[in-house]
């Protein structure tokens, strides 16, 4: 085999050092760029989570015992929590009640009709300054008409990303309304806000 510019001829190797410097430098550079991608992400579970520049009351909702999973990527965490239907009026009143930020939910329709729980996600953007959203999966048993409606929060209606096929007509006519609801007391309660 011969050698050329320290490269073999084996293969789609570069045939001069200009290029070969060139392809070095670009992988470098791709694998320089890609570690704080890497290095930035981090696994909660349901261990305690705090950050020294969220407001108050922010770690203590965070931590509440009805989160199940959490994550951090790049600035964004995601908390995941099941949370009673009884115990949902107190953990929306405990996430207006939060200082620094607007107070946004978005209401989704769930798809599953008979869970015994209303699923919550609070995503915590740290982009220079926090702030926290919260998505509510409305289901049957978490009815609008019981949903206290804190004055600092904007209700807002998002379609559910992934709809799950409906196994009967029923359960479309079920979906529809649940679509329905959530639109309708979206309207009900406008932003009052700043």
């Amino acid at each position: 085999m011969k050698c050329i510019t320290g490269w073999t001829t084996v293969g789609l190797a570069p045939t001069n050092r200009k290029t070969s410097r060139a392809v070095l430098f670009a992988v470098l550079l791709s694998a320089y760029c890609a570690m704080p991608t890497l290095a930035s992400y981090r696994e909660y579970g349901t261990n305690r989570v705090t950050f020294p520049q969220w407001p108050k009351g922010l770690k203590d909702l965070v931590n509440s015992p009805a989160r199940y999973a959490g994550h951090s990527l790049n600035g964004c965490s995601e908390f995941e929590f099941h949370v009673a239907p009884t115990a949902l009026n107190q953990f929306i009143e405990n996430y207006a009640s939060i200082r620094g930020f607007q107070h946004h939910i978005y209401l989704i329709p769930d798809g599953e009709p008979l869970k015994t729980d209303c699923r919550l996600e609070l995503q915590v953007l740290d982009h220079g300054e926090t702030t926290a959203t919260l998505k509510v999966m409305i289901s049957q048993t978490n009815q609008l008409n019981d949903l206290k409606v804190p004055a600092s929060v904007t209700f807002e209606y998002m379609p559910a990303l992934f709809p799950k096929a409906a196994a009967s007509a029923e359960d479309t006519r079920r979906a529809g309304d649940s679509e329905n609801e959530i639109k309708a007391f979206v309207e009900k309660h406008p932003s009052r806000s700043p």
